[in-house]
């Protein structure tokens, strides 16, 4: 039998700070970092930085309007915009090509822009809006159980309209209720307007469950560019896509630090707000679809522009932040452990939501992730783990870090 010895360092991530604590920019990567500062006031201000995402592989011409991405199961599925049917296509991440389909029931895709996804339900956003007169909108949520399993997809029906939407606004100011950004974490979807002529995006939340609803204004923030898709990178940060039509630049921003709660209590732009560019339309194409398969790793889908085909390009982020900046749940220590046993290590956690681990060599290479239920243990069987140190992180349901560390394995 294995014997294993085990060394652990665990990290407990607070955002609980002092009721005097100083104010100004915490992030020792912004230009303004403030050592002295002990909360952040989301002053922090970021040297210019560019990326050159680079190329995964060419999309099926089938997907050549790619304009929403989600992940599961290991498959990347993806759905492309208005002029397709109801349908969603596997993408081989390898090749590109069309690994398989499904057509969603008595639906029609009047101009669908985004794709995210629950523990329990995918979404499948039907509100692009161009021209700003589409007074209701529809949202497809269907249960995750079917994709991959089926190839007709049975949805309920999430209809809403924007609470400060009027028939009455100048066309210009309608048209900048188009939207191809929705995200859900915590219970409810988050729509991300794409500002076509305010160069602003608006951030509205809508329930998570079919009936009428209103989506409700929360904040508004100046994007410098039109938002084209969002997603929650769960090594603790809301990533923002887009592309300025005046200057046909593709960007990102990064918004983190901020403790990424359920509403109403989240504002995504109340803390760290980085920009970076991701080079020309020219070479990118379209860039419309943002999804990450796991902390850190990021999928770009661009739609076919000029004699540019559809592809898949490929996202690092965590080379731009730090990860002292990385907000967390308190008062989780005492319910988060690590032991050993006698195939390899015991994870036991006994708070009240799941948890989604991942393990990594100090290089950055994966290991494992699993999903560690609530009040559960998990046994890894690990015999076949070389010595060495390791490290692994804990992410909450709506995306935030709550526990991380290194430990140390024996033989």
């Amino acid at each position: 039998m294995t014997i294993l010895r085990l060394a652990l360092t665990t990290t407990l991530l607070l955002s609980v700070l002092s009721l005097h604590a100083q104010p100004g920019c915490t992030d020792p990567m912004a230009s303004n970092y403030d050592p002295q500062a002990q909360q952040n006031d989301g002053s922090c201000i970021y040297p210019p930085t560019a990326y050159q995402p680079p190329l995964v592989c060419l999309l099926d011409p089938l997907a050549s309007e790619v304009s929403g991405l989600v992940w599961h199961d290991g498959i990347l599925w993806g759905i492309n915009d208005s002029g397709d049917g109801p349908t969603l296509y596997a993408l081989d991440t390898l090749t590109g090509a069309i690994a398989g389909q499904a057509t969603v029931a008595a639906a029609t895709n009047v101009d669908w822009e985004a794709l995210t996804r629950s523990d329990t339900h995918l979404f499948v956003a039907d509100v692009g809006n161009n021209d700003g007169d589409r007074s209701v909108l529809r949202i497809y949520r269907i249960a995750l159980d079917q994709l991959g399993s089926s190839a007709t997809l049975t949805p309920d029906i999430i209809q809403f309209s924007y609470e400060d939407w009027d028939e009455s606004l100048p066309p210009e100011e309608k048209q900048d209720f188009d939207c191809e950004a929705v995200v859900f974490f915590g219970d409810s979807l988050h729509l991300f307007t794409k500002g076509w002529n305010s160069f602003q995006t608006k951030h509205y939340v809508l329930p998570a469950t079919p009936g009428n609803h209103t989506a409700l204004l929360r904040q508004a923030f100046d994007s410098n560019g039109q938002i084209t898709d969002a997603a929650v990178d769960p090594a603790g940060a809301l990533v923002l896509l887009g592309y300025n039509v005046q200057t046909a630049e593709s960007f990102l921003w990064l918004l983190y630090d901020t403790p990424m709660q359920p509403p109403p209590a989240w504002d995504p732009f109340s803390k760290n707000k980085r920009r970076i560019a991701l080079g020309s339309a020219l070479t990118n194409g379209q860039t419309e679809a943002l999804v990450f398969p796991r902390p850190g790793y990021g999928l770009i889908g661009s739609e076919a522009i000029g004699p540019l085909e559809a592809r898949l390009l490929r996202l690092g982020t965590q080379q731009w932040w730090s990860a002292p900046t990385l907000s967390a749940e308190p008062h989780l220590q005492h319910h988060f452990q690590i032991r050993p046993f006698a195939y390899g290590l015991e994870f036991v956690w006994g708070g009240a939501f799941p948890l989604d681990m991942y393990l990594f060599e100090l290089s950055g290479r994966p290991m494992a992730s699993f999903r560690l239920s609530a009040n559960a243990t998990w046994r890894w069987h690990s015999n076949n783990v070389p010595s060495g140190v390791y490290f692994y992180a804990g992410y909450s349901p709506w995306g935030q870090r709550v526990v991380s560390g290194t430990l140390q394995v024996t033989r």
